[in-house]
């Protein structure tokens, strides 16, 4: 089941002994390789998750939210560790997942495998990790404005 094959890519990139941004690029790759193989199985998957018996409904949720937390706590080490910017590593989590997981939807091989997801693991390690870069700084919020 994906489900299962996800926790064990996540435990790969919680047990890769390199950089913050090789265990992320651990992760990237073991993730984004699922959605890729499983692709439109996936959405078919979560939109009729009420067909399943709630045995197996409660499984697939609790292995889900088992993926997540550990997601989350990776994130938390890198934070704690000054390598991750000071986020909402739940939300840093659930935005992962979904940048990733939306890629089952829109891509048809109009690009290659290897650039799309380098492009994906620039831009979560360069808006995530410390010394990333800070996107409000190169790209400052307009001005607000005028309510008269």
């Amino acid at each position: 089941m994906a489900a299962d094959q996800m926790l064990e890519g996540l435990d790969k990139a919680r047990a890769h002994e390199g950089s913050s941004r090789e265990r992320i690029e651990v992760l990237v790759s073991e993730h984004f390789d699922l959605v890729l193989r499983y692709g439109g199985a996936l959405w078919a998957f979560f939109g009729e998750r009420n067909r399943l018996s709630p045995v197996e409904r409660d499984r697939v949720l609790v292995l889900e939210r088992k993926y997540l937390h550990g997601m989350k706590a990776m994130f938390d080490e890198m934070r704690a560790a000054g390598e991750l910017r000071e986020l909402d590593t739940m939300i840093l989590s659930e935005a992962f997942l979904g940048m990733v997981n939306w890629v089952a939807r829109w891509h048809r091989g109009q690009t290659g495998v290897s650039s799309l997801r380098a492009t994906l693991l620039d831009l979560f390690v360069g808006g995530a990790l410390l010394g990333g870069g800070d996107p409000l700084r190169r790209y400052p919020l307009a001005p607000p404005l005028d309510q008269t």
